[in-house]
């Protein structure tokens, strides 16, 4: 029976493309899936939950997907109505708070619908090249929680249950430590013990 706890990467790397895939999971009574994916692909979301869902079942699976395009083909263009309307409405909103306060490009800048931005790719395109990177990761996370196979990476990303944050790797050191010092100790007093006599 397979663990719920792993970890996969895999990574794929062009003249202007690099893809990074990162699966991990942890214990959890249910299946639980986090997608963190570039905000321009958010609308890939979907398509990545039904791609990895046949090798889940439980636990807290975070899955990481980065994209860095160096493309050269890409255009930003101003929705200017829309940033009209915000200009207008933060200027009312100055007005009834009596505060005075000048409209600012820092107030707009993190509203949305203000810009758009266009890419040489579209998203069907980036998926269809992010799927072989993510899969590649998502085989490797799988073959991580086959029985015996729980490796030092794995140990270190689990917390442990006391909610110390270490790992369960360092958990079981101290013991073999500990064997380790009471043997001496106990050689030690045998030792005077013989002395003595």
């Amino acid at each position: 029976m397979k663990g719920m706890t792993g970890f996969g990467y895999a990574e794929y790397r062009a003249e202007n493309l690099e893809i990074t895939a990162e699966v991990k999971s942890y214990n959890n009574r249910y299946l639980d899936i986090f997608v963190n994916l570039p905000s321009f692909l958010s609308q890939l979301e979907p398509s990545v939950r039904e791609f990895v869902a046949p090798w889940l079942l439980r636990g807290r699976v975070e899955i990481y997907l980065r994209v860095h395009d160096r493309e050269s083909d890409v255009s930003v263009n101003i929705d200017r109505p829309t940033l009209g309307a915000y200009r207008d409405a933060l200027h009312e909103m100055s007005e009834i708070l009596g505060s005075g306060e000048e409209v600012r490009l820092s107030h707009v800048m993190r509203l949305e619908g203000i810009m758009e931005v266009k890419r040489g790719r579209d998203i069907d395109d980036y998926w269809e090249l992010m799927k072989p990177t993510l899969e590649e990761a998502i085989v490797e996370f799988d073959a991580s929680r086959a029985p015996g196979r729980g490796n030092q990476r794995e140990r270190i990303l689990l917390p442990s249950s006391s909610g110390s944050g270490r790992s369960s790797m360092s958990s079981r050191g101290a013991p073999r430590s500990s064997r380790r010092r009471c043997g001496r100790t106990s050689q030690s007093a045998s030792t005077r013990s013989s002395a003595s006599r």
